[in-house]
């Protein structure tokens, strides 16, 4: 962890010279030394855990940039790969969570919501600054019930573990590398392999992609922890059964789309943008968790949508108690849409067109 009174690592010296144009590696303070040390051992963990699952030793170096800016990014640079969470997604996200457990009509029925009494709202929840959601507080808003507290950095640290499963995903399933060489120094060759109208969709699906295999990871964490739950305490005190924990999974995962999606995007004009609306990626979202549910035998197959819509409905709830703006969409209609549905079958079909072009490009 950089530290501004202890000189940075070599690695910590190669991140901060990757993403200098994002403002470097973010040097920890005092009062933010906790939180960064947490998410780091959480993102540490993380790539280990999925390098010896996947018996890879995919060198990837792990920090956090200076950049307040809710994002993540991860990079491939002269052979190395890097995978950065802004300090504005951390701080930001943690603030919000913090935000909506602060108020006694979201998710209600968790805690002692009596002790609950925050109602200010801010201007716009999916500002994508943190500096915007933090200058609307003198004093640092969080929930005065101590369940409700461990529900808010239970839901921060899966938006965490999701992002950098998310990330880690574009590394190790080829899609740094198939950009790079595909569509970066495009020649003669890879251009019969890989027509360049398609590229916004090939994007798409590497983001559609990413997902599914964030979700995965997230889930079979979730299962470790339900697995675990005698030994593990505060960790899984808001779980009581599998369903309420799919249920704060699915909020967790439902706020994310909202936090990085847009879901105002038409549907004719899908295939212009490079990344897929949010209510693409909640639909996609709904086959990969149904399927992984359905695989592990968690909750009857029937309960799946429910579940997963009443989480959605819950974000939405959240979001407009907390902000001022409010986003327009209908989530349940659009995200089932017959366009959402075709749309998420065209990346699907283009995806199966590059996946032997995609494969060659995974690191090992």
């Amino acid at each position: 962890m950089a530290h501004w009174d202890v000189p940075l690592t070599t690695e910590e010296s190669e991140f901060n010279q990757v993403f200098a144009k994002y403002g470097g590696i973010y040097i920890t303070g005092t009062n933010t030394k906790q939180l960064i040390e947490t998410c780091l051992e959480i993102g540490v963990s993380v790539i280990t855990s999925l390098n010896q699952q996947t018996h890879r030793d995919i060198p990837v170096i792990f920090n956090v940039i200076k950049d307040t800016t809710i994002s993540a990014k991860s990079t491939l640079i002269n052979g190395k790969f890097f995978i950065g969470v802004n300090i504005g997604a951390i701080l930001g996200i943690f603030s919000l969570f913090y935000r909506m457990l602060s108020h006694p009509e979201i998710l209600p029925h968790y805690g002692n919501v009596k002790a609950e009494q925050y109602d200010e709202k801010i201007y716009d929840a999916k500002t994508g600054d943190l500096r915007t959601i933090m200058d609307y507080s003198e004093e640092p808003i969080f929930p005065r019930c101590d369940i409700r507290r461990a529900l808010a950095e239970t839901l921060f640290f899966s938006f965490l573990r999701m992002t950098i499963l998310h990330e880690y995903a574009h590394i190790s399933k080829g899609h740094l590398a198939f950009k790079e060489k595909y569509f970066m120094f495009k020649n003669a060759e890879t251009v019969k392999l890989v027509n360049p109208n398609d590229e916004n969709i090939i994007l798409q699906g590497f983001e559609i992609d990413a997902d599914a295999f964030a979700i995965y990871g997230l889930f079979s964490h979730l299962t470790h922890l339900l697995e675990n739950k005698g030994k593990l305490g505060e960790l899984t005190i808001c779980y009581t059964n599998n369903q309420n924990a799919i249920f704060l999974t699915c909020f967790a995962i439902s706020c994310s789309f909202r936090i990085f999606g847009n879901f105002d995007w038409d549907i004719d004009n899908l295939s212009e943008k490079k990344n897929p609306p949010a209510h693409v990626r909640l639909y996609a979202a709904l086959v990969f968790i149904n399927n992984y549910i359905k695989e592990k035998s968690m909750v009857p197959e029937n309960e799946v949508r429910e579940i997963f819509f009443h989480a959605n409905n819950e974000a939405e709830i959240a979001f407009s108690k907390i902000s001022l703006q409010i986003p327009s969409f209908e989530h349940d209609t659009k995200a089932l849409d017959p366009g959402t549905m075709e749309h998420y079958g065209n990346i699907y079909h283009k995806f199966l067109e590059i996946e032997s072009l995609l494969k060659k490009t995974e690191p090992y």
